[in-house]
């Protein structure tokens, strides 16, 4: 980072607004799996503040609805990353439900298939600041 240039991170909330039941089921175990594992499901809300507690100035932060597997070319994208991710828990949340393949496969597919019924969200939070000035001639 070089002094005075702006910093920015975007993040988003794991857990899925407006989830149709297949939906739900599978972002539910999936919070499970990594709370279970120590992970911070929710990080994201904490942009802002972490850029404070890094040293940068200035710092704002807020969140935006995003579409998932409907509406626009982004909802199409965050539909397709969604779907990538279930097929790559696979293995991991299978276990986890304690459920066959096919199971699995079923409830993904119909989870897709879900999708633009009930519209489902991401938050996506954002946050910026800018690295303090350091005076060059002094250090």
């Amino acid at each position: 980072m070089r002094s005075g240039s702006l910093e920015r991170t975007v993040e988003f909330i794991v857990k899925l607004e407006n989830r149709g039941p297949r939906m739900e089921e599978w972002n539910d175990n999936l919070i499970y799996a990594l709370r279970a594992r120590g992970l911070n499901d929710n990080v994201a809300i904490d942009t802002g503040p972490l850029l404070n507690n890094a040293g940068l100035k200035d710092v704002a932060a807020g969140f935006e609805k995003a579409p998932v597997g409907w509406g626009n070319k982004v909802g199409d994208l965050f539909g397709q990353n969604t779907y990538l991710a279930m097929e790559s828990t696979k293995p991991i949340l299978s276990s986890v439900m304690v459920v066959s393949e096919e199971y699995y496969d079923e409830m993904v597919s119909q989870a897709k298939l879900e999708m633009p019924k009930t519209k489902p969200t991401y938050d996506i939070w954002w946050a910026y600041g800018r690295k303090p000035e350091v005076d060059l001639k002094t250090n």
